[in-house]
């Protein structure tokens, strides 16, 4: 046998050896839970309770309309009234600079208060809407 192939089995030993050292520190770091794969030594974490539920909620799915059409003898808001309570609340410093509203009546389409609703900005998250709108149904 020449030395040469003595060599290469040397190195083939060596890899062995390698492939086999990191296999077995790899699943003994699984088992210990430091990285990820299929040995464990933890129980199972619970699973987490269901999202709680209004009482009254219903869980069925949501079709056609999600508000209800505004019933024609619903009671007119007082647009003053309207006023004399968003516009402190708009002014408050907390919400910043640039601080826009529009708020328009149901039934009639007329604008019941307005302060700097001329101004483009973008939308505050779509999600945050259809969460109170469902939340509103």
């Amino acid at each position: 046998m020449g030395s040469a192939q003595r060599g290469r089995r040397s190195w083939a030993a060596v890899a062995v050896v390698a492939v086999l050292a990191g296999g077995l520190g790899y699943a003994g770091a699984d088992a210990a839970d430091l990285v990820p794969g299929v040995l464990t030594t933890r129980p199972r974490p619970t699973p987490a309770p269901p999202f709680p539920v209004a009482p009254g909620a219903s869980a069925a799915p949501v079709t056609g309309d999600v508000l209800a059409p505004v019933s024609t003898d619903a009671p007119v808001p007082d647009a003053e009234a309207l006023g004399a309570v968003l516009a402190p609340l708009l002014a408050d410093p907390a919400l910043g600079a640039s601080v826009g509203a529009s708020v328009v009546d149901g039934l009639t389409g007329e604008p019941l208060f307005r302060s700097d609703a001329e101004t483009p900005r973008e939308p505050a998250s779509v999600a945050k809407l259809l969460t109170t709108s469902a939340a509103l149904s």
